[in-house]
């Protein structure tokens, strides 16, 4: 006689990593081995949890080269939680992609959440080269007109 074997015990065989998403940060507290950026990316792409998107762009953040970056602006695009999009657009400017550049000008311009305007903003500093003038020139202007004290003060 066969017993009935979750399907998440068969998607486990196949993907080691989904047992990561259930512990998320606690992982790494507890001295277990990272997740890929594969992983995490297809994490970013596919879980329905907010909050475990957020904490993959953490980790694409501290980890991700080029790779992690095309997959942070893809899904920046699509991302509809202005949390998830906030930790978008910090990792964005942990990797330092010169790809974001736009993707953080447009989004300290015409974001509507503040908290994601200020991501912009600070990520936006850590990617421009020193004295680039367009990035210099967008940060002025939100320190100019952004009526959040909070933006205000990441554009500084």
């Amino acid at each position: 006689m066969h017993k009935k074997i979750p399907i998440f015990f068969y998607l486990l065989a196949f993907f080691p990593f989904l047992s990561w998403n259930f512990h998320g940060s606690q992982a790494q507290e507890q001295g277990s081995k990272r997740p890929s950026i594969d992983a995490l990316i297809f994490q970013l792409k596919y879980d329905q949890n907010s909050y475990q998107r957020e904490d993959a762009t953490k980790y694409l953040g501290q980890w991700g080269g080029e790779k992690a970056a095309n997959a942070l602006l893809e899904a920046f695009e699509r991302e509809k939680e202005h949390h998830v999009r906030r930790y978008i657009l910090k990792a964005l400017g942990d990797i330092a992609s010169k790809k974001a550049f736009n993707c953080l000008g447009i989004a300290l311009e015409k974001d509507k959440k503040k908290g994601v305007r200020a991501a912009a903003a600070e990520a936006l500093g850590k990617v421009a080269d020193i004295g680039d003038k367009k990035a210099i020139n967008v940060l002025i202007t939100a320190l100019e007109k952004d009526r959040s004290q909070e933006v205000r003060a990441a554009a500084a």
